[in-house]
């Protein structure tokens, strides 16, 4: 028989005599029943302890102290046992180790007629007869009339937990149903209807047919979970009371039971008695192969592990001790009312018994080198893989612990984000989404995806340091998302989103559509979509649409248009003031953040205009209305209305925009003067309370000078010449900047764009002005021929009829205006691609332009100063091209301005010819 042990290895256990381990002579004390040896059974040896069969209950127990084992947090119990003395019975034999218990139990159901309990109100309903009939050995019961019966039965029921039984049915009734619940009140949704006529809330997809004893598997677990203390039976009839039915081998177990296996264990967690998936087979009246069991005992933690056999059982782990758990108190045996109980070689170390543990932590050392754990360090309680499963629970559950899906890839579905249209070097508008499902269709929380774009992605929109891979984790709707920032070139792209389990993978795919970003408003395509939104109907103006405006008005872009601020952007317009009053005219941009909450944030100039140096606020002198700052700042505004705004920044980030703006009185200024480091409000103004707030709390507040400026960044303030088509652009729009900054300069913090125009600034409805072909363009050049894109695609659209249908074929061998200068020489010289700029057979072409050119520091071989080579440019004046330019030669006029001198002209044999995109006036 065994020994108690302690702190030493396995000794010869058959040398031991029963009274060196049982009875009052060596701690052992026998509460009730017998306790005897036995030789018909042992584990090892010849001798093992037998628990008789009988009433009451035989008990033994064993007080423990410390010096029998050590000092240590953690004690091993390890013993072997037959498990079961009597499978057909509801009585179970237990091991107690400090309130904490195991037990053994059939999964056959054994239903005693004296315990059989009616369902109030439901059984013999309406005074008819309810009958009861049980078998002698408890395995069957038949019920007639109108019987509702409960079996007292506890339970807890898992995920896994299967019902089994079959059934005889020979007049269904109304209902014939089984169902478990946790006490006596009917619960529709938790009845299993097997057969009958009514109709109602119940679960109604196992049904019988046909006649006889049949076979019925119910996965309860899949339908509902938690404790029970009830299976309930019933054969409903309230009309006539002519209901019955038989059931018989009635069965819970976990997962599906084995062949011949009919014993299982029993857990109890805090008094939750909770099936574990072990079975042992049994013979008539007794278990048939002895098991060893080992219990590990954590005193400091208060919790314990269960092993079978030597090997883990499965969600045995981290069971919380009941009672108190400073030490190892005593161990406690129980025996059964039917069948003898057997057990033998019984020790209590402080170490593992079973396996290589090193540090004691209950998982074996073979294990965690395996998975990449620590073997010197009790990590049994670590995550790694963020599963929820603890590195306990994973060994107890043969599962990795790097492995989320512990091997069984997800279910992944793209929710949303796919075939998104997006920009070059832009953040696509929404984000990429994919939705993580195990096999049951249950949403997968904190799941790995693995994500990949050679872009760039990252969880942040406008993140500045994207990532090609990135792993995101599912969220509470088991969703893991990204946005993509798109690569620089043109095209189609795949962004993936992965799930990696240790073995496979499975994967979703997300299509990018890259196209070049060039937003044109174009009253003449027909596509009131891309109008602007406040003048969506083109007015006629001969074969032509444009967009017409009397009087004073704004006209806004209705798309907010992505940036990056470390592009270069191009933004052009035609513009032309109808009749003689010329229209005021003020054309650019608008700049845009998206906000956290959704929509745009339109950046006021007071938020990033601002002047001098910031200056933390030491305190706030309410009688004297004046701020002690802590230095005296510099290059503050001291004059001005709308130049002495302030901005507080609380908690002093100067990187973001300001928390405050604080304006003045009737948006006069809000400080009158800084001397020293002491700042005067002006009259009427005081902190706003959220400074105050900040300051009594003593979060720094940092305050700096802010003002006013323009609404929008124009980058033209002028009038287009009265019946003539004007074109105005800003060629190099890039950069971001704090301040007053060139109007071809971002707002700090801009994300989006709109292009505005104020037309008729000011002005009555005598003032009319036409819109045409605003673009909003990149600044690139794809082909990578030195000529940008932009100025490539005015040739192109010229003639959708010829061969010139790409980039790549506009260069050094197109001429599209057939003038003899190839089109990189056209943009080189600066001149029209789009009309000849000399006749065929001239000998030289020279350049005249009264706004760009000069007549000494200008040779007249270009249309651009400086181009292509220093001191290429065009002449100034007529005369002067006339005067050098030989006979046979062209004289192109570019004129942006109504004020030529008056010149004698000599032709001499010359061609002049005046670019009609000009207004010439020759005298």
């Amino acid at each position: 028989m065994a020994g108690l042990h302690a702190q030493f290895g396995p000794e010869g256990y058959e040398g031991l005599t029963p009274p060196a381990s049982i009875g009052s002579e060596s701690g052992w004390s026998v509460v009730n029943g017998s306790a005897t040896v036995s030789d018909a059974e042992s584990a090892s040896g010849n001798n093992s302890v037998v628990l008789g069969a009988g009433l009451p209950v035989s008990q033994a127990e064993r007080a423990v102290q410390v010096a029998e084992w050590g000092s240590e947090d953690v004690a091993w119990w390890d013993f072997w046992f037959l498990p079961m003395a009597n499978t057909e019975g509801d009585g179970a034999w237990s091991i107690d180790a400090d309130g904490s218990k195991i037990a053994f139990r059939a999964v056959q159901v054994k239903i005693s007629e004296g315990e059989l309990v009616s369902v109030p109100v439901q059984d013999g309903r309406n005074g008819l007869s309810t009958t009861a009939t049980v078998n002698t050995e408890g395995t069957s019961i038949r019920l007639e009339g109108n019987s509702w019966k409960a079996i007292p039965y506890s339970y807890t029921i898992t995920g896994s937990t299967v019902l089994t039984f079959e059934i005889d049915v020979t007049a269904a009734g109304e209902i014939i149903g089984i169902y478990l619940d946790d006490d006596l009140q009917v619960d529709t949704t938790q009845l299993f209807q097997i057969a009958g006529s009514q109709s109602g809330g119940y679960i109604g997809q196992y049904n019988y047919s046909g006649s006889g004893f049949q076979s019925v598997t119910i996965p309860i677990g899949q339908h509902y979970t938690g404790s029970v203390d009830y299976l309930i039976l019933l054969a409903d009839d309230d009309v006539a009371g002519l209901a019955d039915a038989t059931f018989r081998n009635i069965q819970l177990h976990e997962g599906n039971l084995p062949d011949g296996e009919q014993g299982m264990l029993l857990v109890t967690d805090a008094d939750e008695s909770i099936s574990l998936p072990v079975y042992f087979s049994t013979t008539a009246n007794a278990s048939d192969q002895w098991t060893r069991l080992t219990l590990r005992q954590d005193y400091a933690t208060g919790v314990w592990d269960l092993y079978v056999d030597g090997d883990s059982v499965p969600v045995a782990a981290n069971f919380y001790l009941t009672g108190t758990f400073t030490e190892p108190t005593r161990i406690q045996f129980f025996g059964e009312t039917t069948g003898d109980v057997y057990w033998d070689d019984l020790r209590l170390t402080s170490g593992n018994p079973i396996f290589t543990d090193d540090d004691n932590d209950g998982m074996s050392d073979v294990w965690e080198n395996a998975h990449s754990l620590n073997t010197s360090v009790d990590d049994r309680s670590d995550d790694p893989d963020m599963d929820t499963l603890s590195n306990i629970e994973e060994y107890m559950g043969s599962t990795s612990p790097q492995d989320y899906y512990n091997g069984m890839p997800p279910i992944l579905t793209k929710v949303s984000g796919d075939g998104q249209v997006g920009y070059p070097g832009i953040w696509t508008e929404l984000p990429l989404r994919v939705n993580a499902q195990d096999g049951q269709v249950s949403d997968l929380i904190n799941a790995p995806i693995a994500w990949a774009y050679a872009g760039g992605i990252s969880e942040e929109k406008h993140d500045e340091a994207p990532s090609v891979e990135l792993q995101v984790r599912t969220d509470e709707n088991g969703e893991s998302a990204v946005y993509a920032k798109a690569v620089d070139a043109p095209g189609d792209y795949t962004v993936t989103a992965i799930a990696y389990t240790e073995s496979s993978q499975t994967q979703q795919s997300f299509s990018l559509h890259v196209v070049p970003l060039r937003l044109v408003y174009d009253a003449e395509d027909g596509n009131p979509d891309n109008d602007l939104v406040n003048d969506s109907n083109p007015t006629m103006d001969g074969a032509n649409h444009v967009y017409q405006r009397a009087g004073s008005t704004t006209l806004s872009g209705n798309q907010f248009v992505p940036i990056d601020p470390d592009k270069h952007y191009r933004l052009s317009g035609l513009f032309r003031s109808v009749g003689d009053e010329n229209s005021v005219l003020y054309f650019g941009f608008s700049c845009y953040y998206k906000k956290e909450e959704g929509g745009y944030a339109h950046i006021h100039p007071e938020y990033v205009n601002r002047k001098g140096v910031p200056a933390e606020i030491e305190s706030y002198d309410e009688i004297a209305g004046t701020l002690h700052l802590n230095i005296a700042p510099l290059g503050w505004g001291s004059t001005g209305t709308h130049f002495r705004w302030l901005g507080y920044y609380i908690g002093g980030d100067t990187s973001k925009f300001p928390d405050i703006v604080q304006r003045g009185i009737s948006d006069h200024e809000t400080y009158d003067n800084v001397t020293g480091n002491i700042l005067t409000y002006a009259a009427g103004v005081t902190p706003p309370q959220e400074v105050l707030d900040a300051l009594a709390a003593s979060v720094p507040v940092v305050v700096q000078n802010h003002y006013s400026g323009y609404t929008h960044n124009y980058v033209a303030s002028t009038g287009p010449v009265p019946r003539e088509w004007t074109e105005f652009s800003a060629e190099n729009i890039t950069d971001m900047s704090w301040g007053a900054g060139p109007e071809d300069e971002f707002r700090f913090g801009t994300q989006y764009i709109r292009i505005v125009a104020m037309v008729n600034y000011q002005q009555t409805s005598g003032a009319v002005i036409q819109v045409d072909d605003l673009v909003w363009e990149e600044v690139t050049d794809y082909d990578n021929d030195g000529i940008p894109d932009w100025w490539e695609r005015r040739i192109m659209a010229a003639d959708t009829g010829d061969s010139i249908a790409s980039l790549e074929d506009v260069g050094a061998t197109s001429d599209f205006d057939a003038d003899g200068l190839t089109d990189d020489l056209e943009y080189a010289n600066g001149s029209d691609p789009l009309l000849a700029d000399y006749v065929s057979g001239a000998s030289h072409v020279y350049y005249v332009n009264n706004m760009r050119g000069s007549d000494t520091a200008c040779n007249g071989l270009s249309a651009t100063k400086d181009l292509p080579a220093a001191g290429d440019g065009p002449f100034r004046s007529l005369s002067q091209g006339l005067s050098a330019a030989p006979t046979t030669s062209t004289i192109v006029v570019y004129e942006t301005r109504n004020d030529y001198e008056e010149t004698t002209l000599s032709l001499s044999g010359k061609d002049l010819t005046l670019r009609p995109s000009g207004h010439v006036i020759l005298k």
